[in-house]
């Protein structure tokens, strides 16, 4: 009978810890607003329009806040500071083009636009040191999506913004 319960308070331990580190975070096409970019931490999933799959994202000791869902993948320096000009994750460079106070949303933020090359494309990341990982877009002739984060907080926000919602 301890046994039992032990394992029940086990087992209800296990997944509200799991729970309370969810995080989910769902970036909307602005020109298409059923398209949208999901993804997900513990588990470690993504969806993209009508298609899942798993998610990878950096691990603790890693240098970089980054994930890969498929041939998708962003990454910046923990402790980013505005001040990077460039950096190299797994084989892919990633530059900031600009920064820009911007209103999204009738919020200010100081937005850093971070690019990198994905095939023919150049996606475009716009990303806050206070909510992180605001928008994604493509830039130049071939521009396509223009994904909006659906919440306050983005990809990679410190956790003070999640205390603020």
């Amino acid at each position: 009978m301890r046994l039992i319960l032990f394992l029940a308070v086990f087992l209800f331990s296990s997944v509200t810890s799991t729970t309370a580190l969810a995080r989910s975070w769902v970036y909307y096409d602005v020109r298409e607003p059923k398209n949208q970019f999901v993804l997900e931490s513990n588990p470690d999933r993504s969806a993209w329009l009508d298609i899942g799959g798993s998610a990878e994202f950096c691990g603790g000791k890693d240098p970089y806040l980054c994930f890969r869902a498929g041939d998708f993948q962003f990454a910046v320096p923990k402790g980013f500071r505005g001040k990077e000009v460039e950096w190299t994750h797994e084989g892919t460079l990633y530059q900031v083009s600009g920064m820009s106070r911007r209103y999204i949303l009738g919020q200010q933020y100081m937005v850093y636009f971070i690019e990198r090359d994905l095939g023919q494309h150049r996606l475009r990341f716009l990303y806050s040191r206070e909510t992180g990982l605001i928008a994604i877009t493509t830039v130049g002739a071939a521009q396509g999506m223009v994904l909006m984060l659906s919440e306050k907080c983005g990809y990679g926000a410190p956790p003070r913004c999640y205390k603020s919602k």
